[in-house]
């Protein structure tokens, strides 16, 4: 059976209809974003505990679900994820005893939530392949016909300082995305962002 595909565009993934429940769509939100994580383990672009993938709240928007931290991404479940709010507040989700998350993934991802309001999703990952192309200090090359999905895509922040934990480097971060889907971090790794968890992780 062929699933009709979005067109082209911010969103990636077969269509579906979405429920208007927001409380079912949470738990869909939840389970795909926990999928999400297992999939980045599963394919090798990430170092087990390291990285961070967000998605916006469909109950509370000013909200995302991110995963607690040093919980390695392969182990990744729905109940596991914890909702921050906008001041950095753990508000909902995850466990008693694990409700710690990485604050460079709050730092980074509520600058670009704020920034971005069509942005559901956005993926950061320290991948072999594109941590060792970020030392190139370059954009993305076009070779291949399958590099066309990032034609004029792609940004390049090339003054990445570490572990992203001032919110004045996570501006100049959501000022290098603007309006992109992805954007290089120059001797760190790659962040990819979409208008769902699907096309945030395709990117």
């Amino acid at each position: 059976m062929v699933q009709e595909v979005l067109p082209s565009g911010f969103d990636f993934g077969p269509a579906r209809t979405r429920s208007t429940d927001p409380l079912v769509e949470r738990e869909y939100v939840k389970e795909r974003l926990a999928l999400a994580y297992r999939v980045i383990a599963h394919e090798n672009l990430c170092e087990g505990a390291s990285g961070h993938i967000t998605s916006r709240d469909p109950v509370d928007r000013d909200c995302f679900w991110v995963n607690p931290y040093g919980l390695h991404f392969s182990r990744m479940k729905a109940s596991d994820l914890l909702l921050v709010n906008h001041k950095g507040q753990v508000v909902g989700g995850g466990h008693p005893q694990r409700q710690r998350y990485n604050a460079a993934a709050f730092v980074i991802h509520s600058a670009i939530h704020a920034s971005r309001p069509d942005v559901d999703s956005a993926v950061h990952v320290h991948s072999p392949a594109g941590k060792a192309f970020s030392t190139l200090g370059r954009a993305l090359p076009f070779y291949t016909q399958d590099s066309a999905v990032f034609w004029d895509d792609v940004g390049l922040y090339n003054d990445h300082g570490g572990v992203v934990l001032d919110g004045q480097e996570a501006e100049e971060i959501v000022e290098s995305l603007g309006k992109k889907k992805a954007v290089v971090l120059q001797n760190h790794g790659i962040l990819t962002v979409g208008g769902s968890i699907e096309a945030a992780v395709a990117w």
